[in-house]
């Protein structure tokens, strides 16, 4: 559980893969995205200025990730999976500039997680992953993640209460209806 101020900056500039300018589209949360193509890799490079002396780095995200929903989407995921050594939908991956200028990939166990099909605000903590004063990152992503927002925050880790509740029964139905033959013990 991260904290971050209520006023995080925007990057300095955020360029998406085709070389567009896409900060004014990630600059505020206001529904209006960046947009990506799915089932090929996609980047978002971004500099988040200068950050020497932080003692902690934060990107506040909001985003979502779009599934296909034609046969036409299924067959073309199809197609790619299939392929030998294929990782079917491979997970975002983030990389930072080494000091010979080459972007080097962030360590699985501190990776971009993959949104939710509804907009997501999550903090991503980049703490200690840039190996130089280059703050510049770069988001690799193979699904249709479309960014609202994305900015960056160095306050300071406040002080937490964590709340455990523990229901002692809950209720499951079907929440909507569906084409799907699915079945079995499971939501």
């Amino acid at each position: 559980i991260y904290t971050v101020s209520k006023n995080p900056v925007a990057p300095v500039s955020a360029v998406n893969g085709t070389g567009q300018d896409v900060l004014p589209l990630i600059s505020k949360m206001d529904g209006i995205s960046t947009s990506g193509a799915r089932w090929t890799w996609n980047s978002l490079t971004l500099n988040l200025g200068n950050l020497t002396g932080a003692k902690e780095i934060k990107l506040v995200v909001g985003a979502a990730i779009v599934w296909p929903t034609t046969q036409a989407g299924g067959s073309n995921f199809l197609k790619y999976a299939s392929q030998p050594g294929v990782t079917p939908s491979p997970p975002p991956y983030m990389e930072v500039k080494a000091s010979n200028g080459s972007w080097v990939r962030v360590p699985d166990d501190r990776q971009f997680p993959l949104p939710d099909v509804t907009d997501d605000v999550f903090v991503v903590n980049l703490t200690g992953l840039f190996p130089t004063n280059d703050y510049e990152l770069r988001i690799n992503t193979y699904q249709d993640i479309r960014f609202d927002y994305i900015g960056v925050d160095t306050s300071a880790q406040q002080n937490i209460t964590v709340q455990t509740i523990m229901p002692s029964s809950a209720d499951l139905y079907q929440g909507f209806t569906s084409t799907s033959n699915s079945s079995g013990a499971f939501t």
